[in-house]
């Protein structure tokens, strides 16, 4: 029988499983490994958001976990950047992606950046990157225009967010105060390779790992799955999860 939790105690547990209370994280690796996905929007806030969760990590060494490809920041879900571990990314985008280019497709078309325009960027971005090169935010902006490619009017950044949806860019190394682009392939090479229903047993998991107790909904409204996505996750992760 589910054991039955007060709210406070429910409140004591959350705060722990996001590493808020009781003992501390190691480190901000330790911290996106339980969380599996913090939002970091604002750079700098993402950094104090991984920073909170493992007191005594400094700003040099969380940046440094970053350009080793250990911590990646990208959009796994929601239309939103997050900092993931880096391993964890490409299974995540598996899942989430293709109901994100939907909700993206609208406004992509009113841009008029369709399909042929799209694979021009890809293009482009591989021809600038390859080699493990990176480009800045604005660097990378100069070359989708050199290519005959306009970024005026958010053209740019749905064009960034496209290629990084699916599969081609993420941000890297730090370039001033913030990160640059490079290809998730040659920053990534060993990407973790799930199947889906294992990939939606590891992601309904992960979750309740790193913000339990919760609901399944309140699973597929973090991860913006399906609820029936959300209930095949939940049939195979039930063997490690305690229901209360």
């Amino acid at each position: 029988m589910p054991a039955a939790l007060s709210r406070a105690d429910v409140v004591r547990l959350r705060l722990g499983a996001q590493g808020l209370a009781g003992q501390p994280l190691a480190d901000a690796i330790a911290v996106t490994e339980r969380m599996l996905a913090v939002q970091a929007q604002d750079y700098p806030a993402g950094q104090w958001a991984l920073g909170v969760r493992s007191p005594g990590t400094t700003r040099s060494q969380l940046q440094a976990s970053v350009s080793a490809g250990e911590i990646v920041r990208s959009w796994p879900m929601r239309g939103t950047l997050h900092f993931v571990p880096a391993r964890e990314l490409g299974w995540m985008q598996g899942l989430t992606t293709p109901r994100l280019l939907q909700k993206t497709r609208t406004i992509n078309e009113r841009l008029g950046l369709d399909a042929t325009v799209l694979e021009r960027a890809r293009e482009a971005a591989f021809a600038a990157l390859t080699g493990q090169k990176q480009l800045s935010r604005a660097e990378f902006m100069t070359m989708l225009q050199a290519a005959g490619l306009s970024t005026e009017s958010q053209r740019g950044y749905h064009t960034i967010a496209h290629l990084a949806l699916t599969g081609t860019l993420c941000w890297g190394r730090q370039i001033g105060t913030q990160q640059g682009l490079v290809l998730l392939d040659e920053w990534v090479p060993n990407p973790r390779r799930l199947e889906r229903d294992e990939a939606l047993g590891e992601f309904v998991y992960r979750y309740f790992l790193g913000h339990g107790p919760a609901t399944l909904v309140d699973f597929a409204w973090w991860s913006q799955l399906t609820v029936a996505d959300a209930k095949t996750g939940l049939a195979v992760a039930r063997e490690r999860l305690t229901e209360v």
